[in-house]
């Protein structure tokens, strides 16, 4: 296990805010961070980041944690991994006893692998004169993505790692066996290998390109499992991160040999989605790195259809990208080995995702009748309203109308709900809210102490919430306790939402008002307990008390007066006295 200290040191000195700006646009909101939320789609940001804290939350989908539950969801890792993430990120060396059981099992055999199809590929000059003069592909390329092959043996790669020693469980749960008939053979038979490797250059999987054989999928992946997930990735992303965050722009292509082709011809910043449609998940992964992406499709109407779809994503995610249009049935693979210029021309033509829905509509809308016409700027209205800036939404709309000569007044003022203010006797709050409400008072206010003394954890009535008191009570008095990281879901969700809200509760009469609601609900709970109970005379005698302190606090539950703040102090302190007696 960790030490403690440790995972302390680590999360001080790591800055949640860069951290998360790797994966998503952060824009300054008052002392926090705001962005739309990388764990679901939303047009209106959520996803409040503070550095102060040390804390994110997403008040959309609930979720919220520190930097290191931040990397475990984002990139579907581990604790131990995550920590290991962020040491190597600050140089901290963790040793093997330092660690939990972990996932480097599956980075070794993947190593093992990965060695054995570069080594089945040097030793394969057919396969190899085929990348270099058919492919069109230089040694370095070749080697920076560690391509390999596969030969047509059915266990060459399985009898190789069981004479390393590993197990056949793990052999099974790295995916590169398969099992038919009660038989385990190589999964990756007669295929160009393409390592995939997470950020780190750690390979995680791999991708086969069927080579001199009908049999099968041209394309093949390693199947999914917990360290690979094929809408998580993108292509060639270990070798493009420092390019994207130098030049602030990345390509998006959709083939392997297009990334490779593209870093080979000095586009460095090139990726691509894992031989499928490209998902949301990708396109957050791209936010928080590139003031500009640029899609780089294949010239046919499946690359015309991704295109469109690639857009409609980005769009979704606030991010306005530029496409390339592609001579017909060309993609970069192809066109750098034709006609470099001609390629190095088309981008340098590409134009903003609009120009090119228009492009693509000219023709058929001058042609169109009414109605066509109709579905056509439809359309367009459809796509812009996918962005999440209503400032965006009128800047595009102004250049559809004039194209278009289309004028309409198409984004409503949005409607200001606020909260209403706490109303007469009758109005029932909710135990959520008042909790919530009494724990950021606890957070932000600098007499915590006098807060403790007033309110005792036992006034909760939410076991939720009551565990909360505690954990934030302990933290105060550094008197140890569970950690933040050992926190269930439910609990970091709640705390941190209640933490990163940017609100003053500093002010006396908001303390005590929520205070009054604490010990009000209290009482409530305990007489409707005792009611159930077979009345003695000790629990009558119980009872007359706290109906007494009911009717003390029940007028100044929505109404606090300033100049009755210390009579209110005292009243409290005197309920206290009678409900602990």
């Amino acid at each position: 296990m960790f030490n403690r200290d440790l995972i302390e040191d680590i999360k001080e000195r790591t800055s949640i805010v860069e951290v998360i700006a790797n994966y998503v646009r952060l824009t300054a909101s008052g002392k926090n961070y705001k962005a739309l939320c990388p764990f679901h789609t939303e047009k209106t940001p959520s996803f409040v980041v503070s550095e102060e804290k040390g804390l994110w939350h997403c008040f959309g989908c609930n979720k919220g944690g520190n930097v290191f539950d931040f990397l475990m969801e984002i990139e579907h890792i581990n604790f131990p991994e995550a920590v290991n993430v962020l040491a190597n990120r600050l140089g901290i060396k963790i040793t093997r006893t330092d660690k939990f059981e972990d996932n480097n099992w599956i980075y070794e055999i993947n190593n093992e692998a990965s060695d054995y199809f570069r080594r089945q590929l040097l030793e394969n000059h057919k396969v190899l004169d085929y990348l270099i003069k058919t492919r069109k592909l230089e040694p370095k390329w070749i080697d920076t993505f560690q391509l390999g092959f596969a030969s047509s043996g059915w266990r060459n790669l399985l009898d190789l790692l069981q004479r390393k020693k590993i197990s056949m469980d793990n052999i099974l749960k790295s995916g590169l066996v398969s099992i038919k008939d009660n038989q385990v053979f190589d999964r990756f038979r007669q295929q160009i290998i393409f390592p995939i490797t997470n950020r780190d250059g750690q390979v995680i999987a791999f991708a086969g390109r069927r080579y001199e054989t009908e049999e099968g999928a041209k394309y093949f992946n390693s199947s999914d499992s917990k360290w690979f997930q094929k809408g998580n990735i993108l292509y060639g992303w270990y070798q493009a991160k420092k390019t994207i965050s130098e030049k602030r722009s990345l390509f998006i292509t959709e083939g392997y040999f297009d990334v490779i082709k593209m870093h080979q011809t000095s586009f460095r910043n090139t990726v691509a989605p894992m031989g499928t449609g490209l998902t949301r998940n990708q396109v957050r992964i791209t936010s928080g790195y590139s003031d500009e992406t640029i899609l780089l499709f294949d010239g046919d109407s499946a690359g015309l259809k991704a295109t469109l779809r690639a857009i409609n994503l980005f769009l979704e995610n606030g991010i306005s990208p530029k496409v390339v249009p592609m001579p017909e049935n060309e993609d970069p693979d192809s066109l750098a080995d034709r006609d470099l210029d001609e390629l190095k021309g088309c981008i340098s033509n590409r134009i903003n995702w609009l120009h090119f829905l228009m492009k693509l509509s000219e023709n058929a809308y001058s042609k169109a009748d009414p109605d066509k016409k109709t579905k056509i700027i439809n359309r367009f209205r459809k796509v812009i309203s996918l962005l999440p800036d209503p400032i965006a939404q009128e800047i595009y709309w102004n250049e559809i109308k004039e194209n278009y000569g289309i004028n309409r007044d198409w984004i409503q003022e949005k409607s200001i709900v606020t909260k209403a203010s706490y109303r007469e006797e009758d109005k029932k709050e909710s135990l959520e809210m008042i909790y919530e409400e009494f724990l950021l008072m606890f957070c932000k206010n600098p007499d915590w102490q006098m807060i403790v003394n007033t309110i005792p954890s036992d006034r909760i009535l939410s076991p939720l919430y009551r565990r909360l008191y505690d954990f934030l009570i302990l933290q105060h008095f550094g008197e140890g306790g569970i950690s933040f990281n050992e926190l269930n879901p439910e609990e970091k969700s709640t705390i941190t939402k209640i933490i990163v809200k940017e609100r003053d509760l500093q002010d006396t009469i908001s303390i005590w008002s929520i205070s009054v609601k604490i010990v009000y609900l209290f009482l409530m709970n305990e007489i409707e307990t005792l009611r159930k109970e077979k009345m003695t005379s000790e629990l009558a005698s119980r009872m007359r008390i706290l109906q007494k302190a009911l009717q003390i606090i029940r007028p100044m539950r929505f109404k606090v007066d300033i100049d009755k703040v210390e009579e209110l102090k005292s009243t409290i302190d005197k309920i206290n006295l009678l409900i602990n007696n």
